[in-house]
């Protein structure tokens, strides 16, 4: 049952400073920092492969016919590996960002960007 301190279905741990709870809740983005990487690496890595692997290519291609070359296939390579590096570099950033740090600094200086109101 949801209190207004406690949601219906989450563990809501307390952030525990000096022995002393802070009494507020820790967002379960900050209690499994691992699953906001995956997230995020599920969010970013298929339109990153979709939009390198894809689309890309083809906008090059159609370029390069105006000047009758083609995109050597070492590209591909190239482009997919830059898919990846998109897709770590966004989830290890989610993955940093859910750090209890990171969600304070957050709370207390860019509010809007914390994942929770408190």
């Amino acid at each position: 049952m949801a209190d207004g301190r406690h949601e219906a279905g989450v563990d809501n741990a307390e952030i525990i400073i000096n022995g002393e709870p802070l009494g507020q809740p820790v967002p379960t983005q900050a209690q499994y920092p691992w699953k906001a990487f995956l997230r995020t690496a599920l969010q970013v890595g298929p339109v990153a492969l979709m939009a390198l692997l894809g689309v890309l290519p083809v906008i090059i291609n159609d370029f390069l016919e105006t000047f009758r070359a083609q995109l050597p296939p070492e590209a591909y390579a190239w482009l997919a590996a830059t898919a990846l590096t998109i897709t770590l570099a966004a989830g290890f950033l989610a993955r940093a960002m859910a750090t209890l740090k990171a969600v304070e600094f957050f709370r207390k200086h860019l509010s809007a960007f914390a994942p929770d109101k408190k």
